[in-house]
């Protein structure tokens, strides 16, 4: 319960569903209210078109043709 937590009324009312995004125990996405994005009934789906569209995460299968023949020269 956010009382027991000590949150701001506020925070109770706009915060939340919050989502943060860690990589190597540092905070790399910090998105308060994501109900305001991606609305009140939302799947798995939708939040991953959401961390890639605020580049989070990177779509594999739509990465150029450049970057891609990077890797694999780098890989052999």
């Amino acid at each position: 319960m956010s009382s027991t937590a000590g949150l701001s009324k506020h925070f109770k009312k706009r915060g939340v569903p919050a989502l943060l995004v860690y990589k190597n125990g540092q905070v790399i996405g910090n998105f308060v209210n994501v109900s305001d994005t991606l609305g009140t009934d939302f799947y798995a789906s939708d939040v991953e078109n959401f961390l890639l569209e605020n580049g989070i995460i990177v779509d594999k299968n739509n990465i150029s043709k450049i970057i891609a023949d990077s890797v694999n020269d780098d890989s052999e």
